[in-house]
């Protein structure tokens, strides 16, 4: 069974290379595919709802995807294998002044919303989509409004491996 792992009390160490250990892996030996680089949700056609991103995997090996929002802490993300939602990253209250600069680490280290997916062997599409802005500070509600005319992008980096 595919697991997300919320990392909301993950915390990496500033010196490391890989996001926080997730408990039930099956991938304890790792060897890095794509470094962590930036991805940005831009708006639709209807220049409001934002565009998902697709990627398309073929490997024989399971591997993990490593994702976390970075800049603003305003992002979290659902994300599909095959059309399937395995999960979403790590809650977060919504701080849009909470800037974490495009270091995984620290804003990993500040709880910005992260998460790490592994991908089964075999041919998938992996879907990324903005799933909400966090929680509307102090409640437990998610934040829809889609302020995005305003700011236009949410970026996160994200990275892959093989599972050796």
């Amino acid at each position: 069974m595919d697991i997300i792992a919320r990392l909301t009390g993950g915390i990496a160490s500033p010196l490391s290379k890989r996001p926080p250990k997730v408990k039930n892996n099956d991938c304890s030996s790792r060897e890095l595919w794509h470094d962590y680089s930036i991805m940005e949700f831009v708006p639709g056609s209807d220049g409001v709802t934002p565009k998902p991103i697709e990627f398309y995997s073929d490997k024989k090996k399971s591997h993990l995807l490593s994702v976390v929002g970075i800049d603003n802490k305003d992002l979290r993300m659902k994300i599909y294998v095959d059309k399937e939602l395995k999960g979403l990253t790590s809650v977060i209250e919504r701080n849009s002044t909470e800037n974490c600069g495009e270091s995984p680490n620290e804003c990993m280290l500040k709880k910005f919303s992260a998460a790490i997916l592994p991908i089964p062997p075999g041919k998938h599409t992996v879907t990324i989509e903005w799933a909400d802005n966090g929680l509307i500070p102090n409640t437990m509600e998610p934040d829809m409004e889609l302020d995005w005319k305003a700011h236009p992008k949410r970026r996160f980096k994200w990275k892959r491996e093989i599972c050796n």
